[in-house]
């Protein structure tokens, strides 16, 4: 592209302005969810191991007649 238009010049500028946004709009949301956490790591208790349950083998279905 030697002497670009306007419109494809227009749309780099969008696309790049778009993706500056959800960046800082990103980057905000971490921020805030940083410090919504507690700061002391020892005082966070570690979430309980979930320990599935065995799964019942299905009944077998009665004969027919």
């Amino acid at each position: 592209m030697d002497k670009p238009g306007r419109i494809p010049v227009v749309m780099i500028a969008m696309v790049l302005f778009m993706v500056g946004a959800i960046m800082f709009g990103e980057g905000n949301k971490q921020l805030k969810n940083e410090k919504a956490q507690p700061s002391n790591p020892q005082t966070v208790q570690p979430a309980a191991a979930e320990i599935p349950t065995p799964i019942k083998a299905a009944e077998p279905a009665p004969a027919a007649p």
